[in-house]
C-alpha cells in the first residue's frame, strides 16, 4: 500500500506557502492539512510537506519562532559503534546496571526526574529520530559509551557516557508514520534493536505505538491507524515484553497536547504503565525471569472452567464461565450462603454476567440477568430471571470495564445505570459514575501467589471491588469494598 508515492515533477508553490503560513499554528493542525493535501495529491512533492509537518514533530510548539530541523536530523557525532554483547567464550559477563529510555521526542520530552523521582533513570529520547536511525545509534546505548538526547533531534546534544545499562525501555515509529516510510521496514528495525538486546543480555521492554488522539483527528482517514497497526502486531508477536501503549490509550481522548506528543494526563498513565515492569530500585534490571502481567489475553481465556471462592466465613461461591466464542462469554454467579459473593445479604442469589470484547482486549459487561428468589433480603419483591441492559450514553465511552486490555489504565465514564430493584421493576439512574483502574499488585491465593492483574472498579460514590486475576487462571480473589468498614471477610479468596 504506498499511499505517499507521488510524481515529484512539478510543485504548487501557493499551495506550499499556505502550509508554511500555518506553522503558528499546533503540530495536530498542520499535520491534518498536510495529509489531507498528500491523499488529495494537491501537492506533488511530499518532502517537501515532510519537511513541515517534522518542523511541527521535534519542536515544543508551533507557534513563535519557527524550529529549524532537517526532515533527516544531523547524525550524533559518535565513534563508529561495536555491537556490545554479554561477555563471550572465556570471558567474564559485563557489568551492567540503570535503565535507559530510548526512543524519539515522544521519549525525549517525559520529564523523568519528575514521573520517576529518584529513580536515577537516563534519557536517551532524540526528537524526529526514526526508527532506523534509532537502530543505528542502539549499540552505543547498549555500551553505555554515548548516549544522547535532544527533543529538537539536532544539536546541542545532550551526551554522557554511562555504565553499560541493565535495561532499555524503547518507544519507537511515530517518525516513520508520519513520514509515510515503510512501515514493514519500522516493524523489522524494532525487532533489530530487540535483537541487540538479546544478544547483549540487556533486558528490554518495547512499547506499541498508542492512535492519534481523536481530540486532533488526523484527516487520513483511518491511514495513520493502518500504519501504526503493523507495528504494533510486529511488537506484540516479537516474543519480547512489551507494554501495550495503544490498548492503554484506546478509546480516550485529550491525553496529548497535539495528537502524538503526550500532555501530562498522557505521561502519567504512561509513567504507572512502566512502574508495573520496571525494577523497583531504579538501578538494575528485573531479577531473574518474573512474568510481566500486561494485557487481559495473559489472564483470561475465555475457557470453560469453573471458578470457587471461599469468604472468611467459609461461604462457598461459584463462577462457572461460559464461552460463547472467542469475543463474548457468560459468567454465571451462585452461592451458598446469603453473604457469599455474588450479591451480599441476598439469598440464593444469581447472576448471568455477559461480557463482550472489543477490538483492543477490554472485556465489558454488556448487561446480564438477575435471580433473587426470596427478594434481596431488605424486604423488595422477589426478582425471577430479570434482565437488565448496559447503555452506553453517546458520546460517553463504554460503561462496565470489567478487564481492561492493559495494566496501567484509568478510565471514567458516565451512563445511565438501568438494574432490577425487586420483582420485574427497573430502576435508571442517570449519569451514573463509572471508573476502572488497572495495575498489578502481589497476591496469595492458594490457587496463585504473586503479582497479579487488578481491575478496580468503581460505581457512584459507594460501590467498589478489586478484582484480581493471575495469569492463565482467570479471577483469583475479590474483594468487595463497598463503602468503609466492610467487614475484610467478606474478601472472596479462589480455592479451586
Amino acid at each position: 500500500m504506498k499511499r505517499h508515492s507521488f510524481d515529484a515533477n512539478e510543485v504548487d508553490e501557493s499551495r506550499l506557502n499556505e502550509l508554511k503560513d500555518k506553522l503558528k499554528l499546533t503540530f495536530a493542525a498542520i499535520m491534518r492539512d498536510a495529509i489531507k493535501l498528500l491523499h488529495k495529491k494537491e501537492i506533488q512533492n511530499v518532502s517537501k510537506v515532510l519537511f513541515i509537518v517534522a518542523l511541527c514533530i521535534a519542536s515544543a510548539s508551533c507557534g513563535g519562532q519557527s524550529p529549524k530541523m532537517p526532515i533527516n536530523p544531523i547524525r550524533i557525532p559518535t565513534p563508529t559503534p561495536t555491537p556490545i554483547v554479554n561477555g563471550g567464550p572465556g570471558q567474564a559477563p559485563i557489568a551492567r546496571s540503570g535503565v535507559v529510555f530510548f526512543g524519539d521526542s515522544v521519549t525525549a520530552r517525559w520529564d523523568l526526574p519528575t514521573y520517576f523521582p529518584g529513580k536515577n533513570y537516563i534519557n536517551g529520547g532524540i526528537g524526529g529520530y526514526t526508527t532506523g536511525q534509532l537502530l543505528a545509534i542502539f549499540p552505543d546505548i547498549l555500551s553505555g559509551t554515548h548516549v544522547c538526547t535532544s527533543i529538537t533531534g539536532v544539536a546541542p546534544f545532550s551526551c554522557q557516557s554511562i555504565t553499560p545499562p541493565s535495561m532499555v525501555m524503547i518507544f519507537a515509529g511515530w517518525n516513520d508514520i508520519l513520514g509515510g516510510l515503510d512501515m514493514n521496514q519500522a516493524a523489522a528495525n524494532i525487532r533489530a534493536m530487540l535483537a541487540l538486546c538479546q544478544q547483549s543480555g540487556v533486558t528490554c521492554i518495547v512499547s506499541t505505538v498508542y492512535r492519534f488522539d481523536n481530540a486532533f483527528g488526523d484527516g487520513s482517514g483511518g491511514a495513520l491507524d493502518f500504519d501504526e497497526n503493523v507495528i504494533d502486531q510486529s511488537i506484540r508477536t516479537a516474543g519480547a515484553t512489551y507494554i501495550d501503549l495503544e490498548a492503554l490509550f484506546m478509546g480516550q481522548e485529550n491525553y496529548t497536547v497535539d495528537g502524538v506528543h503526550p500532555n501530562s494526563n498522557g505521561y502519567t498513565q504512561m509513567t504507572a504503565a512502566y512502574n508495573a515492569v520496571l525494577p523497583s530500585s531504579g538501578v538494575s534490571g528485573l531479577p531473574g525471569q518474573v512474568p510481566i502481567i500486561q494485557t487481559s489475553d495473559q489472564v483470561f481465556l475465555n475457557v470453560a472452567e469453573t471458578w470457587t471462592f471461599q469468604n472468611g466465613f467459609g461461604d462457598l461461591s461459584w463462577v462457572d464461565v461460559n464461552p460463547v466464542d472467542a469475543t463474548h462469554s457468560i459468567w454465571h454467579y451462585h452461592k451458598n450462603a446469603t453473604e457469599a459473593y455474588w450479591g451480599g445479604g441476598t439469598p440464593q442469589a444469581e447472576l448471568w454476567f455477559y461480557l463482550e470484547k472489543d477490538a483492543a482486549g477490554n472485556w465489558y459487561s454488556t448487561g446480564g440477568i438477575i435471580n433473587a428468589p426470596v427478594g434481596n433480603g431488605q424486604g423488595s419483591a422477589p426478582a425471577l430471571d430479570v434482565a437488565y441492559p448496559v447503555n452506553t450514553k453517546p458520546p460517553n465511552a463504554r460503561p462496565y470495564l470489567i478487564i481492561p486490555a492493559a495494566t496501567g489504565f484509568t478510565y471514567t465514564t458516565l451512563f445511565d445505570d438501568t438494574y432490577p430493584i425487586g420483582g420485574t421493576t427497573l430502576k435508571t439512574d442517570i449519569n451514573a459514575l463509572w471508573s476502572t483502574s488497572s495495575y498489578t499488585e502481589e497476591v496469595t491465593t492458594p490457587v496463585y501467589t504473586g503479582l497479579a492483574f487488578i481491575s478496580d472498579q468503581s460505581e457512584e460514590t459507594c460501590i467498589r471491588e478489586k478484582w484480581y486475576f493471575a495469569p492463565g487462571k482467570g479471577m483469583v480473589k475479590v474483594s468487595p469494598l463497598e463503602c468503609p468498614g466492610v467487614d475484610p471477610r467478606l474478601d472472596n479468596i479462589r480455592i479451586y
